[in-house]
């Protein structure tokens, strides 16, 4: 029995000695690599002072978390986070409906209090300040409120209370789901109330719950560094080595993000406050993941770049840039690029420590870029030259590509009027003819109806006027027989009128003959002229048809003539162009040669310092 508990003694001794020797590696490899830039204690002034910076700037939503350590938690709420900023500003503006002023100003004095002093008694008596005020009038309460309090129960030993804590940051959550705020401030404060209820479960313990809620987070911010941070802490714990392999991961690119950010916007200070104080390094404050060291000497050497004196080589290749006799090239974007280069390099050059060869890689790729956008630049500048030259032509080309867009515009308008024209002459012509055929028509409709032709009328006309003339030479010639003698022994009146009626009824005989004979007539005439409009009629139709087909026959000969003089003036224009591209085609094969030469010149150092950079690491 005995020796049994000397085997269990010396197995926990072995335990021991083995965790003893991960963690005496873990910080030897820590200081090796990080040396001065590890923070294994932050106080509230240094956490106030690093979160002002970080938050002075306006940086992109995906690099906006700040690493929150758990002895550093509390600190969180009274930090210038923007998260914290927008909440006093929403809770202290009057007439709100989140207008908690009095309320909201005695909590934080309070918080303020509990963080700032030292002796455990100060820090219990504004715990339990905070804990009886909020308690007293729940329902009352902010959401900050509860998050105040949720936090004090978290963190304070004196009244701490984990359980209670949860339904604190639960119920806060609802709330402010429950608000009408900017979407942005809502996510962020669930963002946070995940992240603040995830370390509860972590302080009891409770990795699974913990890792579960730290997942949560991610759904409101998905580049959040604290949440993949304490998922790779929690699945540490759990042993579950692949997912906080991942988590780490997640870290070391946010961090890789930020550089990136600060070296693209040429923002010497903001990458300095990036590198010293980098999300990665508190994985080496954290003794949890010693045994996980292999695989973070891997991942850091997934990101590094191969060669250790990449920055170093870099740094020569800026120079060798900067000495080459292209100057001439360069604009104001070139010179700014450079000068954040050299001063960068000239900085960090000689550095072998923390994540400096992440940066050193997104240093080289800056200059590959840089040297790119010379090389663009030289050849815009050759290329914009023969593109002013040859614009000349262009211009002429487009001149008369649009006179040949006009000619064959002139060339629709002329067939549209020939056609209109002949349309016309069409209608016309119907319209004369058929008013010509429809007057003949009525006369020979009113051929029937009329007097003139009508042998009875034609008999009666005549007959009225035979008997007139026969009544008047009946007068005449008995007067003339009284007048000159002509039946002396007969009595005036009997002269008048046996002479009357002899001459009067010789002339009626011979008016009733003429009147017979007109009657005949008229019919005889009637049927004639009836012939005569009929005939015409016919006339009329058949000149219809010829006078359209001649008028069809001018037309064509007229789209004949005006189509060749057109197609003649077309063939001539797009010889014109022709001619103008082939001679722009030859000046620009010229002129380009002459240009490829000199760019050559220019470029091949440029694509020799490309060559070498990309064999760099």
């Amino acid at each position: 029995m005995f020796a049994n508990r000397m085997d269990i003694l010396e197995n926990i001794d072995e335990v021991n000695l083995s965790r003893e020797l991960e963690i005496a590696k873990f910080r030897n490899y820590g200081r090796e690599h990080f040396s001065d830039l590890l923070r294994y204690e932050i106080s509230f002034d240094q956490f106030i002072s690093n979160t002002s910076k970080f938050y002075s700037i306006k940086l992109p939503h995906e690099i906006s978390d700040f690493l929150i350590r758990l002895e550093t938690a509390p600190y969180f709420w009274l930090s210038e986070a923007d998260v914290v900023r927008n909440i006093e500003d929403l809770l202290l503006t009057k007439n709100g409906k989140f207008n908690y002023v009095s309320n909201f100003r005695e909590i934080k004095k309070y918080y303020t209090q509990w963080i700032t002093l030292k002796t455990s008694k100060e820090k219990q008596y504004y715990a339990f300040s905070i804990s009886n005020q909020i308690e007293r009038n729940l329902s009352y309460q902010s959401f900050y409120n509860l998050i105040i309090y949720g936090v004090l129960l978290t963190f304070d030993k004196s009244i701490y209370n984990p359980k209670r804590a949860i339904e604190l940051f639960d119920q806060a959550g609802e709330m402010v789901n429950g608000c009408e705020i900017e979407t942005s401030l809502k996510k962020d404060l669930l963002y946070y109330l995940k992240i603040y209820k995830g370390f509860v479960y972590f302080l009891e313990y409770n990795y699974s719950k913990a890792r579960s809620t730290f997942n949560e987070a991610l759904q409101f911010n998905p580049h959040g560094v604290n949440a993949n941070y304490y998922i790779a802490l929690s699945s540490k714990y759990l042993d579950d080595f692949d997912t906080a392999f991942d988590g780490l991961k997640n870290v070391l690119e946010y961090d890789r993000m930020r550089f990136q950010y600060a070296i693209n916007y040429n923002f010497l200070k903001l990458f300095t406050f990036f590198y010293n104080n980098a999300c990665f390094y508190n994985v080496f404050t954290e003794l949890g993941f010693a045994q996980m060291l292999p695989d973070i000497d891997f991942l850091l050497r997934s990101f590094f770049s191969s060669d250790a004196n990449s920055m170093e080589l870099t740094y020569s290749k800026l120079i060798n840039l900067d000495n080459l006799r292209i100057k001439e090239f360069f604009n104001q974007e070139v010179y700014a690029e450079m000068d954040f280069l050299r001063k960068a390099l000239d900085n960090y050059k000689n550095k072998k420590n923390g994540l400096i060869r992440i940066g050193e890689q997104i240093f080289r790729d800056k200059l590959i870029t840089l040297i790119e956008f010379i090389r663009n630049l030289i050849e815009s500048h050759y290329f914009d030259q023969i593109k002013e030259e040859i614009n000349v032509f262009d211009k002429q080309i487009e001149q008369n590509k649009r006179q040949l867009d006009l000619i064959k515009h002139e060339k629709d308008d002329a067939f549209k009027k020939i056609k209109m024209t002949e349309k016309e002459a069409f209608e016309y012509l119907e319209g004369s003819l058929t008013e010509r055929a429809k007057i003949i028509e009525d006369k020979i409709k009113s051929l029937e109806e009329s007097n003139k032709f009508d042998p009875s009328k034609v008999f009666y006309s005549s007959m009225i006027f035979t008997a007139a003339i026969s009544f008047v030479i009946f007068l005449v010639v008995g007067i003339m027989s009284v007048m000159f003698g002509w039946d002396e022994g007969n009595s005036s009146i009997n002269t008048i009128a046996v002479n009357g009626f002899k001459w009067g009824g010789i002339t009626f005989l011979l008016g009733i003959s003429i009147s017979v004979f007109t009657a005949f007539s008229s019919f005889w005439e009637k049927s004639a002229y009836k012939k005569k409009l009929i005939a015409q009629s016919e006339f009329v139709k058949s000149t219809q048809t010829d006078e359209r087909k001649n008028l069809e026959i001018d037309s064509n000969l007229k789209a004949k003539i005006y189509e060749q003089k057109f197609n003649e003036r077309i063939l001539t224009q797009q010889k014109i162009i022709e001619s103008f591209v082939e001679e722009r085609e030859e000046n620009y094969k010229h002129k380009y040669k002459i240009a490829k030469k000199e760019i050559d010149e220019y470029i091949t150092p440029l694509n020799n310092l490309l060559k070498s950079l990309e064999n760099v690491g």
